[in-house]
Parts: structure tokens; C-alpha cells; sequence
């Protein structure tokens, strides 16, 4: 049997040193919690409108030339602003009313709906950036 030659002493003052480390950790792992509570539920909403607002970045693109005009002074080539709108399917729970609220705010001429909910989604798009009718399949055959 082995047996250990630590005087009594001794083993008051390990059990007081392993002691002090359970603490210690204890203690560590009690600030990691409250770190970890802090940052996911007290600041929650400060987290989630700085996501939001890295998921849209607004850069503004200079022209790389201004107005060009002929030896007269007409004027040949303006700048002119574009926009590009982006919609997600599967985060619009209704496509159709989404694609009228767009015509009616930039003011597109609004595509038929029945296209949104087919393959011809990005015909319509293209329809209501450009203002024109959006193509069918009427011409193609094989």
C-alpha cells in the first residue's frame, strides 16, 4: 500500500491551494456566464440593428465623367442616376403585393402578377425597371 508522506500541515495548506483554484475557475466561468448574458440578452437589440445595417451599405459611386458636349456646346452624354432594387423570394411572404407596392413607389409600370408566382420572376423585375412588358413564352416552340 502506498502511502503519501505529507505531514498534516501540508495537507491543510494543498486542500487550501485546490480550494482557492475551484474558486478561481468557479469564479472564471461566472464572468464567461455573465459576459455571455450580457452581450446575447441585455444588448441584444444594439447587436441586431448593427447586423441589419451591415446588410445594407450605401456607396456612393461617383461619375467618372461629368456632362460631355460637342465643339457647339449641345450637350452629347449626361449623367444619369440609377437605382437597382433587390427582392428576396424567399423572404416575401407576397410577392404580387410587393412587386404593386414597388411599381406604385417608383413609379413602373406594373407587370401582371401571375408571372411572380412562376419561373417569370425576373422577367417581371426587368419589366418594372425598364418600364416595358415583361417577354412570354408564346414565341418560343421547339
Amino acid at each position: 500500500m502506498a502511502t503519501t508522506n505529507l505531514m498534516p500541515d501540508d495537507r491543510r495548506s494543498l486542500t487550501t491551494r485546490l480550494s482557492v483554484v475551484q474558486y478561481l475557475v468557479a469564479a472564471a466561468f461566472a464572468a464567461l456566464a455573465v459576459g455571455f448574458w450580457v452581450y446575447q440578452i441585455a444588448e441584444h437589440q444594439k447587436f441586431r440593428d448593427m447586423a441589419e445595417n451591415n446588410r445594407l451599405r450605401k456607396l456612393p459611386l461617383p461619375a467618372p465623367r461629368g456632362v460631355l458636349f460637342d465643339r457647339n456646346g449641345k450637350v452629347l452624354v449626361e449623367n444619369q442616376n440609377t437605382m437597382n432594387i433587390a427582392l428576396v423570394r424567399e423572404q416575401t411572404p407576397n410577392v404580387p403585393q410587393v412587386l404593386r407596392t414597388l411599381a406604385a413607389a417608383t413609379g413602373a409600370v406594373e407587370a401582371p402578377a401571375a408571372l411572380a408566382a412562376g419561373d417569370g420572376l425576373l422577367d417581371e423585375l426587368h419589366a418594372l425597371t425598364t418600364n416595358r412588358t415583361p417577354a412570354t413564352n408564346a414565341g418560343s416552340r421547339r
